[in-house]
């Protein structure tokens, strides 16, 4: 398993920027919620098409959403050596799913690009269980 970087601070500290160059210096993809949404987007997929709704709002794309999207990127072929994440997670929520599609990750690392997509189904449903657990523990 590869470096897993995690850029965190405020709007306008500089991850971005940051990330980019670590991006350029170590040969690992920069991944930033905001690309991975308008990619989602450009590509007409589902979860950027229902990310579109909130975005289109003025609102946040909810915590489940952001997730999903960030578990379908960090499974594809060139994260198998590491990434760089910018701005991800965000929330407490965020990260605590984080560290399991960590390891739904390592599951899925040496499986074709078909399979992961095969398998898309069962990272979304442990990343909507996790949510459930999430509201159910804060009720």
């Amino acid at each position: 398993m590869g470096s897993r970087i995690v850029m965190l601070g405020g709007p306008g500290a500089g991850k971005g920027t940051q990330a980019k160059r670590m991006s350029e210096a170590y040969g690992l993809p920069h991944i930033s919620t905001g690309d991975i949404f308008r990619a989602n987007l450009r590509q007409g997929t589902p979860l950027g098409l229902e990310a579109k709704k909130y975005m289109d709002a003025g609102g946040l794309v909810p915590d489940e959403l952001t997730c999903q999207i960030v578990a379908d990127r960090i499974v594809q072929s060139d994260c198998a050596k590491g990434y760089i994440l910018d701005g991800f997670p965000r929330s407490l929520p965020q990260a605590e799913v984080f560290q399991q599609l960590l390891v739904l990750a390592r599951r899925e690392r040496g499986l074709g690009d078909q399979r992961r997509r095969d398998r898309r189904g069962n990272r979304h449903a442990a990343i909507r269980a996790a949510f459930v657990s999430e509201v159910r523990r804060d009720l």
